[in-house]
């Protein structure tokens, strides 16, 4: 028994090597060589069915899109832009009994029709300006309808203003400024009131000049009634920023 078993042990161990054990994986198939592999048919493979978005904008017409960009600048700019102040104004300032602050009647038209600053020699200088009346505007239309009336401006009667500048005589210690005689000839009514006025700008040959009076009272021109009748107070500025050329200017000092 013992020499039967010495001999079939061997055996044994022999088919356990050949024959694999139950549920034991075989062993993995050798990977072909790659240089041998075929090439996948990359040719044949559909595209995917997807556009770009940048592909899709420039597919669209140059004009749309052109006009989209105007139009989205000009919606920017429409929300930045604010009213431009005039370079040049000629305009006065009142009070008025409905209002609380003070309103500003300005004129649109007025021209220069004479100027001769000679800043050497002011005892010569003088400038002229024209008004045209009926070109008042003051905020709101109902009482630009009767400021341009009998009332006051008297339009109908009175087309133009006049004022003219001259008398000129330097401030002391304040440079450019100047003292001057304001002639305002206003519903064929002739007033002479003191104003002053600064030169804001320096070109060749011209000067740009801001000038202010105050306190000037509207009956010296018959213009408008009683303060009860009429809600407009009694006094009235003047302000003027103008362009004025033919100008000779002081040589500076050394």
């Amino acid at each position: 028994m013992r020499l039967m078993t010495r001999i079939a042990l061997p055996f044994v161990a022999l088919s356990l090597g050949i024959v694999p054990a139950c549920g034991k994986k075989p062993e993995p198939a050798p990977v072909a060589d790659a240089a041998m592999a075929p090439e996948p048919d990359v040719a044949a493979a559909p595209a995917p069915d997807v556009a770009p978005m940048a592909e899709a904008d420039a597919a669209a017409p140059a004009g749309d899109a052109a006009a989209a960009l105007a139009g989205d600048a000009e919606a920017a700019a429409g929300d930045t832009v604010a009213p431009t102040e005039p370079t040049e104004w000629v305009r006065a300032v009142l009070l008025h009994a409905k209002v609380e602050n003070p309103v500003t009647a300005s004129f649109e038209k007025f021209e220069v029709v004479d100027s001769n600053i000679d800043l050497t020699n002011l005892a010569t200088a003088k400038v002229v300006i024209e008004v045209d009346a009926a070109s008042i505007v003051t905020g709101d239309a109902k009482r630009d309808g009767h400021v341009k009336s009998a009332d006051f401006l008297e339009i109908d009667k009175f087309a133009k203003m006049t004022i003219t500048i001259a008398g000129l005589k330097a401030v002391e210690n304040t440079p450019d400024t100047y003292d001057a005689t304001a002639t305002i000839d206003m519903r064929g009514i002739t007033k002479d009131v003191p104003v002053q006025f600064k030169v804001v700008e320096k070109m060749e040959g011209a000067i740009v000049i801001e000038g202010e009076t105050k306190g000037l009272a509207r009956a010296d021109w018959g213009v408008g009634g009683e303060v009860e009748k009429v809600n407009v107070g009694p006094i009235f500025d003047a302000q003027v920023r103008l362009t004025l050329k033919n100008v000779t200017r002081a040589p500076k000092p050394e």
